[in-house]
């Protein structure tokens, strides 16, 4: 590994870390869906459980971001008939054995009035099929004026029953999750109810899930009324501190975080316009707001700040700091190191990877084959290296070199 190589690969593990930290906000493992609802209900696990929107309208969510959220009402309930609802199709995917779902809710009513069984109110489950052959019931979160509860649907249920009396017109972080063992209902990042229960999970009907209603083979029935934000379905039972993290890094953080599985790029952004732009690139990663805006179809590209690379086409380029290689001198530059705070064209760090060349301030200080002194006392600055296949060059006082045979293992 030569000497640019050993940098970069001591940047990569820092680049590793701080987007490891930032994008704790969705926890991949075990990750069976996720609808951020940014301007649609599609799923952005990279399972492709999109769901099916009817009636529901886009809203603001707890951050007052435009169009990150849906809105569900009763202006249109009727009796048995479908009302607003997110309808996810049945796949194989849903078949799970353990299993969390996490919700935001805005609830603006308790339930509606014409509910039959009980005035309570559906978030989210998976009931279509309860009455068939085999039973496609599973699951289901719904809440009521004194209580909100987790349930895993079998003979009897396992209900974690939490005698909470939500707020209304206030936004709520709600979770469920089943170990095989337990059920155990979260409300706004604290345990509120645990029931034993050891019963199997259904995985032999083929239900969809339903938002914002029961949408059941006898018809629809328990509509909600408020806003719901931020589903997310895993395959395990996430732990209390994965929930914890859930609830404050939701509550507290502005940023969104979009997953573009199709093109294998991540985009973490505060800016909702540039988080529901199209990416059709591949194996990018943009971190900060507007950082590489101009190059959605380049690769393999990585950009750490904000505007960093906003201007850049090109792939294989890595750019760290606020407008970092945000400059008409690297609009069409590939294979690149860009380390800077500003828009100069001469960047604090600046490697060409193709080349094995490395820039300090603008001075050369590493590059194969290239600025290798003839003597001893060749023009070069102190701390200038070089190296060629049979020496390494260090430059020791300005104008004074010293150089070393490079030997074999």
């Amino acid at each position: 590994m030569n000497k640019i190589q050993q940098f970069v690969s001591l940047f990569g593990i820092l680049i590793t870390s701080f987007s490891a930290t930032i994008a704790q906000t969705i926890i991949t493992q075990g990750l069976v869906a996720y609808y951020p609802f940014n301007g649609n209900a599609n799923d952005v696990s990279g399972n492709n459980l999109n769901g099916i929107v009817t009636r529901a309208t886009l809203t603001t969510d707890r951050r007052s971001n435009v169009n990150t959220a849906y809105d569900f009402d009763f202006a249109n309930a009727q009796w048995q008939q479908q009302n607003d609802e997110i309808y996810i199709p049945y796949n194989t995917k849903l078949d799970v054995t353990n299993i969390t779902v996490s919700v935001w809710l805005y609830p603006r009513s308790y339930y509606w009035s014409s509910n039959p069984g009980g005035p309570s109110s559906i978030i989210i489950n998976r009931y279509q099929h309860t009455y068939s052959t085999p039973s496609g019931g599973a699951w289901q979160l719904r809440f009521s004026q004194t209580s909100v509860n987790g349930e895993i649907i079998g003979t009897p249920f396992g209900i974690a029953t939490s005698n909470t009396t939500l707020q209304l017109n206030t936004w709520h972080h709600i979770v469920m999750t089943y170990d095989g063992v337990q059920v155990k209902l979260y409300i706004n990042g604290s345990l509120s109810a645990t029931q034993l229960y050891s019963q199997p999970m259904n995985v032999a009907g083929n239900s969809g899930i339903s938002i914002g209603e029961s949408n059941q083979a006898n018809g629809f029935w328990h509509y909600t009324d408020g806003k719901i934000d931020d589903i997310g379905i895993w395959n395990r039972a996430l732990t209390t501190n994965e929930i914890q993290q859930l609830y404050t890094e939701g509550e507290n953080s502005n940023t969104k975080v979009v997953i573009h599985n199709n093109a294998k790029s991540i985009l973490i952004t505060p800016d909702l316009i540039q988080a529901n732009s199209t990416i059709t690139g591949s194996n990018n990663t943009f971190i900060g707001e507007n950082a590489l805006k101009s190059n959605r179809d380049g690769n393999n590209n990585t950009a750490l700040g904000y505007k960093a690379g906003e201007m850049t086409s090109g792939n294989g380029n890595i750019f760290l700091g606020a407008n970092s290689g945000n400059n008409l001198y690297f609009q069409n530059t590939s294979k690149k190191l860009i380390i800077a705070n500003s828009e100069t064209n001469t960047p604090l760090i600046y490697g060409e990877f193709d080349n094995g060349l490395l820039k300090v301030n603008g001075k050369l200080l590493l590059q194969k084959n290239n600025g290798v002194p003839a003597s001893s006392t060749s023009t070069g600055i102190q701390g200038q290296l070089a190296f060629d296949d049979e020496y390494f060059y260090i430059c020791v006082q300005n104008n004074i070199w010293k150089r070393f045979a490079l030997g074999s293992w």
